[in-house]
């Protein structure tokens, strides 16, 4: 199965995409970690933000549709984390992404694009 298809059979990241693509969300990547070792989370979600106050509002946004388990980051803040337990969402503004580059550390990991809707195929 390729992650799109994980994707949708998902319980919650149908909906975390949703409202993220509602919220204006920019260049929201769904990594796909628990394929490749990540003990404490099978998916991550990255999505950007405008500025501080419109991570704000993708995070308001989420939680009040899907309280999360755990959350960090507050205002004017570059970085916002919404823990689901198996989908850690990560908000950030671009500069804290470029800084941080979690796609670069979990590059393994098979991913989808919101934006493009392209994936690479997990490899049986």
């Amino acid at each position: 199965m390729n992650v799109e298809e994980r994707i949708i059979q998902h319980v919650l990241l149908p909906d975390i995409l949703r409202i993220l693509e509602e919220h204006h969300a920019q260049n929201v990547l769904v990594l796909a970690v628990g394929d490749v070792g990540a003990g404490f989370a099978d998916w991550f979600v990255i999505a950007e933000g405008f500025t501080p106050d419109h991570l704000l509002a993708l995070r308001d946004a989420l939680a009040a549709d899907l309280p999360p388990t755990h959350q960090e980051g507050g205002r004017g803040q570059d970085w916002l984390v919404l823990d689901y337990v198996d989908v850690v969402v990560h908000l950030m503004l671009p500069e804290a992404r470029e800084f941080y580059h979690l796609e670069g550390l979990w590059g393994d990991a098979p991913s989808w694009s919101l934006e493009t809707s392209t994936e690479k195929e997990v490899e049986s």
